[in-house]
């Protein structure tokens, strides 16, 4: 994998899909940040990668709601 900086490579496994799996990330409001997430479009994940990739996100566990609950109630309006 190419080496590229947080800003740069948080967005590949978004954008490029791991099956069913994906991250969410941050909108952007500076065209220079959405240059380097688009950047990560052109990251080449190898098979190891991914297995690797896939390993560490099988070791995350879910906790809470994603929205505190006045929060969770505007959504979907």
């Amino acid at each position: 994998m190419k080496k590229r900086t947080l800003g740069k490579s948080g967005h590949e496994v978004s954008a490029l899909g791991l099956g069913s799996m994906g991250l969410s990330h941050g909108g952007t409001a500076k065209l220079h940040r959405l240059e380097e997430n688009l950047g990560g479009a052109d990251v080449e994940l190898t098979s190891d990668n991914l297995a690797s990739t896939e390993k560490v996100l099988a070791a995350v566990g879910v906790q809470g709601d994603r929205y505190p609950a006045h929060l969770a109630a505007r959504v979907g309006r």
